[in-house]
């Protein structure tokens, strides 16, 4: 049976420290830690990897919680990216699509900035720092490429005029609200730094 958890929000970062990397997640409801989840992964992947690893934990957390709905905020914009891009068949990406499409939780994937005091948010950085203090790995992922030139030349022509165009139609007044275009059955949103309001888009490229 889902629980029905209105406002229920799953924080998840990644970091790499001093070599090694780490991933995390914690669940808020009604300013109220629910549960977290921490590990580590293999000294090869990337922060990018780690980013991606999270959201997938917290999709399946919240599966696992029978939840009917969340919203899993990440300050990744990179993987969010990824996500929107239909021409994106990298392996991680598509089986990220893959669980989004198949998960029994509605799943709301909202982008915050980084370091700028969200709770949530500061609290998975933690938690991931914390990750990569583990004795060993518990996460085994190969070197995924994170080099924003890289990424952007696999990306079509369309796809990027359409992050520009709706980044600078949403942000208005400058302060930073984003929006992504997606065609699929998951919401990808932006959740503005001073906390009310996000911009939310649900139209094919």
């Amino acid at each position: 049976m889902h629980k029905n958890e209105d406002g229920c929000c799953i924080y998840t970062d990644g970091w790499k420290l001093r070599g090694r990397v780490g991933c995390a997640l914690v669940c808020i409801l009604d300013k109220v830690e629910k549960f977290s989840d921490q590990k580590r992964l293999s000294d090869g992947a990337s922060v990018y990897m780690a980013e991606l690893k999270a959201i997938e934990a917290a999709i399946m957390s919240a599966n696992s919680h029978h939840y009917s709905s969340v919203k899993i905020i990440s300050d990744s914009r990179l993987v969010l990216q990824g996500l929107c891009n239909p021409n994106n068949c990298t392996a991680p990406i598509s089986s990220l699509k893959s669980l989004l499409g198949s998960s029994t939780t509605s799943c709301e994937l909202i982008w915050t900035k980084a370091h700028v005091g969200t709770e949530g948010n500061e609290i998975s950085d933690l938690y991931a720092k914390e990750a990569t203090t583990s004795s060993s790995p518990v996460c085994s992922c190969g070197k995924e490429i994170e080099d924003r030139d890289l990424l952007i030349f696999k990306c079509p022509t369309m796809v990027a005029y359409h992050w520009v165009v709706r980044r600078d139609m949403c942000l208005g007044s400058g302060r930073g609200f984003f929006c992504f275009a997606v065609a699929a059955p998951f919401i990808i949103s932006r959740m503005p730094p001073w906390g009310a309001g996000r911009v939310t888009s649900r139209l094919p490229f």
